[in-house]
């Protein structure tokens, strides 16, 4: 999944922007929010059936992006992808105060997942 790989490039580059240790990140009690409405990435797939990847109806669901980084990062504190349209993000930063202040997390990590512009064999 495209949106996923650049959540995941993204966190890394504001994690060493941060001045924050891979082992001081990894594993850690960060929550993760993702704000993000969109499918132009699984949409690629809805016009050709035969050109699906095997995994597409699971793999380019918008929901599980959050749990993706977490996932990857192994982030032990919530995790939740966020779709209030254009307010996603604001949304997240609300959470992402709310999950600080009353301590279910020590650190925050927040991602929007928006928007990819069509492109690929199957768009014209």
């Amino acid at each position: 999944m495209v949106v996923l790989a650049i959540l995941i490039d993204i966190k890394r580059a504001n994690r060493v922007a941060a001045g924050i240790r891979m082992e001081d990140f990894v594993g850690s009690k960060t929550s993760c929010y993702v704000g993000n409405f969109t499918r132009d990435y699984g949409e690629l797939f809805d016009r050709d059936i035969d050109y699906r990847p095997k995994y597409a109806a699971t793999g380019c669901g918008g929901a599980m992006a959050s749990n993706r980084v977490s996932w990857f990062f192994n982030l032990k504190g919530p995790s939740l992808t966020l779709d209030s349209a254009c307010s996603s993000s604001l949304v997240g930063v609300h959470l992402a105060c709310q999950s600080l202040q009353s301590g279910e997390s020590k650190m925050v990590s927040l991602g929007c997942g928006q928007r990819l512009e069509k492109i690929g064999p199957n768009y014209s």
